[in-house]
C-alpha cells in the first residue's frame, strides 16, 4: 500500500445536459451536503436543456433555481393554476462564467452566490484545513453519450475558461443507457460513434484536444451483467463525481497518468482518453435516515392530537361563535351589494396591507359602470352630438356601440375583482376557522360551531337570493310592459306593424321594440314643435284682436281720459305673449319628457345587464363559499380520521424511504452503517435506528430545547409553526404533511450525532463482527458499469478514509496494488476503482481506425530506456508514414507492475443488500 497525503481540493463545476444529466445532478445534489460547508460552496451545479429559442445558442440555468412541484390547493371557483415559467435562462457561457466568478443579483452589484474560484471561497477552504493546489477548476460535463448538446457545451466551456484565463480539466461523464428495442439500440450506437471523439479527445493538426478525459457509464458492467435499475447509471456517475471531487485523488500522479496529459502527442486514438470509474462507499445514509426519522416522529406527535376529546361547548361559547359567523357573513353581504361596494371593500383591504398600494392600483376605477358604460348615454354626452341631420334617437343608437364596448371592458375589469374578493372572503373565513382549530381539540369544536353557523347563513341567503333573481326578472318584464303601454299614441302609425312587435318575442326583442316606439314618439312630438315665426305671428294676431276688443268694450267715459289707450293695448298684448310662451313651454316639456324616457330606457337596458351579471358573479361566490364551507365541516366533523390520514401518509413515506434506500442503487452499491451496526433490511434497519434516535431524544433532550423530550410539547409547537403556512381545515393532506416533515427534520437533525452516525465506532464494531470482510464487500460492490470492446488493463484501486479508519479497515489483510488516500470525513469512506484508457468503448467496436502518427521517429526517451523504435511504435500506439494502425490496438505499457486483468468470479451474496444487487444483476448478456 502507498501512503496518501491530506486532502487536496479542486473547485468544481458540474454541467448537467439533458434529462440524463439532470438525473445525475439530482443524485449529486443529495450527496453534496455530506461535504464540509466550505467545500460545498466550491461546487457549482448547472443545467442545460437546449437553446432558449430557435436559432439561439444553448442556454443554461442553476439547478438550485429549479422549482419544486407545488402542492395542489383545494378546488377554486375562479380561474386555474398558474403556469410555472421554470428557472431563468441565460446563455450557457454566461452561466459558466457566473459559476467561476460569482452569481450576482439581477440589477444589483451584490453577490447572490460566490464563484468557485472566488478569493473568499478559496480562503474558507484553506482556513478549514484543506489544500488548494493552484487556480485550476474541474469542469464535468454530464449527459448522454449521444447527446447533441455535448458539442455546444464543450465549446461553451472552452470559451468560458479562455475568457477568464482559467486553466481547467474538462471531464466528460457519459451515460450510455441503451433502449430495449434492437433497432433503437443500433441507432443509439451509431449516434454515439458519430460524435467527434477525435476532435474532443485527440485534437487536430496544431489544435489541442478540447476535453481532458471521458468516463463512460454503461448499463452493462465489466462482467457483462445488465444493470436494469432506472437509477443505476445515474447514481454510479454521481457518486463517482462526488468521490473524485471530495477526495484528493485528482491531485495524485497515478490519476494524472490516467489522463495522459503528460504525453499529448503520443495519444492518437480517442479511446486512450476514455474509460470508466467505479466507487463504493461505507457511509451513514444521513439524508435517508433523517427523512425516515422525521416521518416517524411526525406520525408519532400527530397521534397526540387524536385522543384529545373536548366536552360539549358551553352555550355562551356556541352563541359567541354563531354571532361571529353572522357578523362575518353580513360583512360579505354588504361588500357584495354591488360591484361599486365590492371594489371599495377591496380598496380598503389593499390600503391596510400595502404601503405601495400595488394591489390597489390593479383594481377597477370607482363607479366603473358609470364611467365605462352609462356616461356614453348621458345627456351631457349626447347633446353636443345633435345636429340638423342627426337627431336624438340616431345619436343614442350610435352611442350604443360605445356602450357595448364599455360593457365588455367593465366585465373584463370587474371579473378579476370579484374573483379576488371571493378568494379574500374565503381566506378570511378559513383563517378564522384555522385560528380556532389551532387551539387544540376544544378549538376544533369552536371552529365547527363557527362553520355550522356560517354555512346556515349561506344556505338561507342562497334561497333568498334565488327568489330575488326570479323577482328581478319578473320586475324587468313588468317594467317593459308598463313602458310599452305608456308609449301608446298616434306616432305608432309610422312604425311597421303599428309597432306592436311579435307576441312571442324574447327580452332583447321587447327592448328593441320599446326603444323603437319611444324613438317614434320623440320624433312625432319633435316634428310638431311650433316654430318661432309661427308663435310670433299668432301672438301678434291674438294681441291685436284682443286690443281691438278691449277698445270696443271700454266705456265711453274712459276714452276721454288721456293715455287710456296704453293699458287697453298692453294688457291684451301681455296676455297673448303669456299664452304663447306657456304653449311653447308645454310642447317643449312634452319633447323633453320623450327624450328623457328614451335616454332612461337605453340606460335601463345596461343597468339591467349589469345587475344580471353581478347577480351571476354573486351566485358563483356564494356557491364557492358554500362548497368550501361544506368541505371544512366534513373535515372538522371527522377530525380524528383526518389526522389519521396524515399519519398514514407519513408512515407510507417512511416505508417508501426505506425501500428506496435498500432496493435502489444507493443500497446496492454502498455498504451502509448506523449506530455501530450495519444497516440491513432483514437486520438492523432504519425502523430500529429511528427507535434509538427517539429514545435518545426523550432521554437526553438538548439543554436549549428541553421540550424535545415531550411529544405533547412538540405538537403544541408544531401548531405554532404551521399556523399561517398552510390551511389546516382545508388544504389537502399532502400540503399539510410537507411542513410537518420540515419541522420534524429540524427536531431530529441535532440528535444524529456521536456514536449514532460516527463511522469510526461503526467500523470497529462491524469489522470485528464480520471477520474483516468489509473491505472485500466494498471492492466487490465497486462494479465498473463499463464493458469495452477490447480487453482493458486492470483497474487501479484506491481507498479514501481517515488514518485510524484505514488501519481498522485493512487490519490483518495483505493487500497489494491498493493506494490509500487520507481524508477527514467521519461519516463515509470510499473505495475507488479507476480504469485507465486504451480500450475501445462498446459503441466504437465496429469502427476501423486508420491513423498516421504526427511524428516519424520514436521519441528520444525510448532509446534511453533501451526500447527499440519499432517496439515503441507498436507498444505506444505510434505509427509511421507507411505503417497501418491495426484494427485491434496493442495495449500501452502499464506504469505500475500489476497482474493482468482477470475478471473475478461472482461471489455468493452475503446479505440482503447483496442479494438485492445480485437479483438486479441477473447475468443477462449484452444484446
Amino acid at each position: 500500500m502507498q501512503g496518501g497525503k491530506g486532502i487536496q481540493f479542486r473547485p468544481t463545476v458540474v454541467l448537467c445536459l439533458g434529462a440524463e444529466g439532470q438525473a445525475v445532478g439530482e443524485w449529486l445534489g443529495s450527496l453534496l451536503p455530506s461535504l464540509d460547508a466550505p467545500l460545498c460552496d466550491a461546487v457549482a451545479l448547472l443545467g442545460c436543456d437546449g437553446p432558449a429559442a430557435a436559432g439561439q445558442p444553448i442556454a443554461g440555468y442553476w439547478l438550485e433555481d429549479v422549482p419544486a412541484a407545488p402542492a395542489t390547493d383545494a378546488s377554486e371557483a375562479y380561474g386555474g393554476a398558474s403556469d410555472d415559467d421554470g428557472p431563468p435562462l441565460e446563455p450557457l457561457t454566461t452561466r459558466l462564467i457566473e459559476a467561476l466568478r460569482g452569481r450576482r443579483h439581477d440589477g444589483a452589484h451584490s453577490l447572490r452566490r460566490r464563484g468557485v474560484l472566488d478569493d473568499a471561497t478559496i480562503s474558507r477552504i484553506k482556513e478549514a484545513g484543506y489544500g488548494v493546489p493552484r487556480g485550476m477548476v474541474m469542469v464535468w460535463l454530464v449527459g448522454a453519450a449521444d447527446s447533441p448538446l455535448l458539442a455546444e457545451a464543450i465549446a461553451a466551456t472552452q470559451t468560458a475558461l479562455r475568457s477568464d484565463g482559467v486553466e481547467g480539466l474538462s471531464l466528460l461523464a457519459l451515460i450510455n443507457r441503451y433502449p430495449l428495442d434492437p433497432a433503437g439500440h443500433r441507432e443509439q450506437e451509431e449516434r454515439c460513434a458519430a460524435q467527434p471523439w477525435e476532435e474532443w479527445l485527440v485534437g487536430g493538426v496544431g489544435a489541442p484536444p478540447t476535453v481532458t478525459f471521458a468516463y463512460v457509464f454503461d448499463t452493462h458492467d465489466e462482467r457483462g451483467h445488465f444493470w436494469e435499475g432506472p437509477d443505476e447509471t445515474s447514481f454510479a456517475a454521481a457518486e463517482a463525481i462526488f468521490t473524485l471531487t471530495a477526495t484528493g485523488l485528482t491531485i495524485t500522479s497515478v490519476y494524472e497518468e490516467t489522463l495522459r496529459r503528460s504525453l499529448p502527442r503520443m495519444v492518437t486514438l480517442p479511446q486512450e482518453r476514455m474509460s470508466s470509474v467505479a466507487t463504493s462507499r461505507l457511509s451513514f445514509p444521513r439524508a435517508q435516515a433523517e427523512r425516515y426519522c422525521a416521518y416517524q416522529l411526525g406520525a408519532s406527535i400527530l397521534r397526540e392530537w387524536t385522543p384529545e376529546q373536548a366536552p360539549k361547548l358551553p352555550t355562551e361559547e356556541e352563541r359567541a361563535q354563531k354571532s361571529s359567523a353572522r357578523s362575518d357573513f353580513q360583512r360579505i353581504m354588504e361588500d357584495t351589494r354591488s360591484s361599486n361596494a365590492l371594489v371599495a371593500a377591496l380598496r380598503r383591504s389593499a390600503r391596510q396591507r400595502s404601503r405601495r398600494r400595488s394591489r390597489e392600483n390593479e383594481l377597477p376605477p370607482e363607479r366603473a359602470d358609470s364611467r365605462l358604460i352609462l356616461r356614453h348615454l348621458s345627456r351631457e354626452t349626447v347633446s353636443p352630438l345633435l345636429t340638423a341631420r342627426l337627431d336624438l334617437p340616431d345619436a343614442l343608437q350610435g352611442q350604443r356601440q360605445l356602450a357595448d364596448e364599455g360593457y365588455d371592458e367593465w366585465e373584463r375589469m370587474l371579473f378579476p375583482a370579484w374573483e379576488r374578493y371571493a378568494d379574500e372572503a374565503a381566506a378570511t373565513v378559513i383563517s378564522r376557522a384555522d385560528d380556532l382549530a389551532m387551539e387544540g381539540a376544544a378549538g376544533v369544536e369552536r371552529a365547527y360551531a363557527y362553520m355550522v353557523a356560517f354555512h346556515e347563513e349561506l344556505c338561507d341567503e342562497q334561497e333568498r337570493f334565488d327568489t330575488k333573481r326570479a323577482t328581478m326578472a319578473q320586475r324587468r318584464a313588468q317594467d317593459l310592459a308598463d313602458l310599452r303601454d305608456a308609449s301608446e299614441g298616434p306616432w305608432l302609425a309610422a312604425l311597421p306593424g303599428d309597432g306592436l312587435g311579435a307576441p312571442d318575442e324574447d327580452e332583447e326583442q321587447r327592448e328593441a321594440t320599446l326603444l323603437a316606439r319611444l324613438a317614434a314618439r320623440w320624433r312625432w312630438i319633435h316634428a310638431r314643435q311650433p316654430g318661432v315665426q309661427a308663435l310670433v305671428a299668432v301672438t301678434l294676431v291674438a294681441a291685436s284682436t284682443l286690443a281691438l276688443l278691449a277698445f270696443l268694450l271700454a266705456p265711453t267715459a274712459w276714452l276721454g281720459k288721456p293715455l287710456i289707450w296704453l293699458p287697453l293695448l298692453a294688457g291684451p298684448s301681455l296676455f297673448a305673449v303669456g299664452v304663447s310662451w306657456g304653449f311653447a313651454r308645454f310642447r317643449r316639456k312634452l319633447e323633453d319628457d320623450a327624450a328623457r324616457d328614451l335616454r332612461q330606457c337605453h340606460r335601463a337596458v345596461y343597468r339591467y345587464r349589469i345587475e344580471r351579471r353581478e347577480a351571476e358573479w354573486r351566485a358563483a361566490l356564494f356557491a364557492m363559499l358554500r362548497m368550501r364551507a361544506e368541505r371544512i365541516l366534513e373535515r372538522l366533523s371527522d377530525w380524528e380520521g383526518f389526522i389519521r390520514q396524515i399519519t398514514d401518509e407519513l408512515e407510507r413515506d417512511a416505508v417508501q424511504e426505506e425501500a428506496r434506500l435498500f432496493d435502489g442503487a444507493y443500497g446496492r452499491r454502498d455498504v451502509l452503517v448506523a449506530n455501530r451496526r450495519r444497516l440491513r433490511r432483514d437486520g438492523y434497519a432504519l425502523r430500529d435506528f429511528a427507535l434509538d434516535v427517539d429514545k435518545r431524544r426523550k432521554a437526553q433532550p438538548r439543554e436549549e430545547t428541553p421540550w424535545h423530550g415531550s411529544d405533547r410539547e412538540l405538537l403544541a409547537r408544531l401548531r405554532d409553526r404551521i399556523h399561517g403556512q398552510v390551511s389546516l381545515v382545508e388544504a389537502p393532506t399532502a400540503a399539510i404533511a410537507e411542513p410537518v416533515r420540515a419541522y420534524c427534520a429540524e427536531v431530529v437533525r441535532p440528535y444524529l450525532t456521536g456514536d449514532l452516525v460516527n463511522l469510526a465506532d461503526a467500523l470497529q464494531s462491524v469489522a470485528a463482527s464480520e471477520d474483516a470482510t468489509l473491505l472485500d464487500a466494498l471492492l466487490e460492490r465497486a462494479t465498473l458499469l463499463y464493458r469495452p470492446a477490447d480487453h482493458p488493463r486492470a483497474a487501479t484501486r484506491f481507498v479514501a478514509a481517515r488514518e485510524a479508519d484505514l488501519a481498522t479497515l485493512t487490519r490483518g489483510k495483505q493487500l497489494t496494488g491498493l493506494t490509500t488516500l487520507s481524508t477527514r470525513e467521519r461519516e463515509w469512506m470510499a473505495v475507488i476503482r479507476l480504469l485507465p484508457g486504451g480500450a475501445r468503448p462498446d459503441f466504437l467496436r465496429d469502427r476501423a481506425e486508420q491513423t498516421e502518427a504526427p511524428i516519424d521517429e520514436a521519441p528520444e526517451w525510448t532509446t534511453r530506456r533501451g526500447v527499440r523504435p519499432d517496439i515503441a511504435r507498436t507498444q505506444y500506439g505510434m505509427v509511421g508514414p507507411n505503417v497501418t494502425q491495426p484494427s485491434q490496438p496493442v495495449q500501452p505499457i502499464q506504469p505500475d507492475a500489476q497482474a493482468p486483468y482477470a475478471p473475478p468470479a461472482q461471489p455468493a451474496p452475503q446479505d440482503a443488500g447483496s442479494q438485492a444487487g445480485a437479483a438486479t444483476r441477473n447475468g443477462g448478456q449484452r444484446p
